[in-house]
């Protein structure tokens, strides 16, 4: 199934994006994680999907920052622990 011109399903992809920065205390994932996470062979196409995301308002991706990518609306909260640090 195509959505608009991807071969790759984009909300898939922003799944990924969530889970992956949940199971890793807010850390984005790189363009190879989310090729492998959602078996998309390209990098390139990861990277036009990424633009997509953004140009709808579904990511932020920062131009000073590699690896950083937010969701608009999110919050980092501390781990349980993070009073004892």
């Amino acid at each position: 199934m195509t959505t608009g011109f991807f071969i790759h399903d984009p909300s898939n992809v922003l799944r990924f994006i969530i889970k992956y920065k949940i199971s890793n205390g807010g850390n984005s994932p790189s363009i190879r994680d989310i090729s492998n996470g959602c078996q998309i062979s390209s990098t390139s196409n990861v990277s036009s999907i990424l633009k997509h995301l953004e140009h709808t308002g579904k990511i932020k991706i920062s131009k000073n920052r590699s690896r950083l990518i937010s969701i608009p609306g999110e919050r980092w909260i501390p781990p349980k622990d993070f009073a004892n640090v």
